[in-house]
């Protein structure tokens, strides 16, 4: 029995430049999404949100001031992984679905949050 040859990734040599500039690009951009996200009135001290039927798991408003910038910051790495492996020319349906996420992020806080509807 033979064994299937294994697809080689899609790995092209990139400058150490173009590889440290999309590094940044994409930490910026994550960043802005969620110091923008940040500027719409949330958490225990908006009385709207506080005043809302929560499930009984909700965790208390602290974790959230911890694990959303974990988050960005995981969210924002794994980009730069993707990218790695191959650029926008390979890899752009990833990509693009990781712009589409960040849009949602960023409009989540404003929906949610700014125009407080919870649907």
């Amino acid at each position: 029995m033979t064994q299937p040859t294994p697809v080689p990734a899609i790995q092209t040599e990139r400058p150490v430049e173009a590889t440290i500039l999309a590094f940044i690009a994409i930490i910026a951009a994550t960043a802005l999404v969620a110091a923008l996200g940040a500027l719409a009135p949330a958490g225990d001290a908006d009385p709207w949100y506080a005043a809302l039927n929560k499930a009984p798991g909700t965790p208390p408003g602290f974790v959230f001031g911890i694990v959303w910038p974990t988050l960005y910051v995981l969210m924002a790495l794994a980009a730069w992984f993707v990218w790695r492996r191959g650029g926008w020319r390979h890899q752009s349906r990833a990509l693009t679905l990781f712009v589409l996420q960040l849009a949602l992020n960023f409009a989540w806080s404003f929906l949610f949050f700014g125009a407080r509807s919870p649907w």
